[in-house]
């Protein structure tokens, strides 16, 4: 099941692609990959992070976010995102989502709404993204 999340989330990865149009893509397929399987997102939330799993699957999953990381990493260096530690970069990143995710399994929001999901997403690039960009070059 990892190893699908992990498709669906870079399917299309095109690291020559401007920094924001990929992370947003990244960002939209993992909602979408998450609105379609909501109980593999709450295994996920639950046991994702329980001090119980093997070293073997915590290694595997950072293996899986490595582009991600990797990504972060070119963004700094290119002064595209805030120069803020990468874990925290990928909590500001994604800690939205996955707030918003837990409010669409709870029936609270719909987040098949294109249009919510574009504020959402454009909300957590403004929140990684440098002050300092070129908005057409981010």
């Amino acid at each position: 099941m990892v190893r699908e999340s992990e498709v669906a989330v870079f399917k299309n990865f095109q690291s020559e692609r401007p920094l924001k149009e990929t992370a947003i893509a990244m960002m939209r397929n993992l909602v979408t990959c998450f609105v379609s399987n909501p109980d593999y997102f709450s295994f996920i939330e639950q046991y994702g992070f329980s001090p119980i799993l093997l070293k073997e699957s915590k290694e595997k999953w950072l293996g899986i976010i490595d582009p991600l990381t990797k990504l972060i990493e070119k963004g700094k260096n290119k002064s595209l995102l805030k120069n803020l530690p990468t874990v925290l970069l990928l909590n500001l990143a994604h800690g939205p989502i996955i707030g918003m995710l837990k409010a669409f399994i709870n029936n609270q929001v719909d987040l098949t709404d294109e249009w919510l999901q574009d504020q959402l997403f454009e909300a957590c690039w403004k929140s990684i993204a440098s002050e300092n960009i070129d908005p057409k070059k981010g």
